[in-house]
């Protein structure tokens, strides 16, 4: 009980820089949600970012630091349902092969887990490219505020972590 008004205070501190890294990532074309289950419990908070060309990007951050990328390409003729085997590029060298699911004809889903490399790598590039393993055109997607956006979506598991919504369930 005595602790109470030590985090009450935390909280009134926190506040305003969890609020400005939502402003910035606002700012910067992203979009940040909560996402709930079936039940109504809290599940993890994704951002997604309209790119050029009708491309959006979205990446889920959950409350055991595993990250999700879905990708949107239009056009891109995926069979839904269908496993592929997808090579994820930065700038910097840095490249991982990761097995995709098809959400839909132009989605890609990318479950990274929650190896480390991948949130340095994000904040670190300012983009992406996407290729399917077996060759085919390398589709660059933009990483803008990055920092700023893992800040926020750790904000928004923080705000949300336990919560249940029952408009949801």
């Amino acid at each position: 009980m005595r602790f109470l008004p030590l985090v009450l205070l935390l909280a009134i501190l926190l506040a305003p820089l969890a609020a400005a890294a939502d402003d910035a990532i606002t700012h910067a074309g992203w979009d940040l949600r909560p996402v709930f289950g079936h039940g109504g419990d809290f599940a993890y908070c994704l951002i997604d970012r309209a790119d050029t060309g009708g491309k959006k990007l979205t990446v889920a951050l959950d409350p055991q630091n595993e990250i999700n990328l879905g990708f949107t390409i239009p056009g891109a003729g995926l069979k839904p349902g269908a496993r592929y085997d997808m090579v994820v590029a930065f700038a910097g060298g840095w490249k991982r092969t990761v097995r995709g699911a098809a959400l839909d004809p132009d989605t890609i889903l990318l479950q990274l887990g929650a190896e480390p490399g991948w949130p340095q790598a994000l904040m670190a590039n300012v983009g992406l490219t996407l290729q399917g393993i077996k060759g085919g055109p390398q589709v660059p997607f933009a990483l803008p505020l990055m920092k700023s956006a893992f800040d926020a979506l750790r904000g928004c598991i923080a705000r949300n972590k336990g919560r249940i919504d029952k408009k949801a369930a």
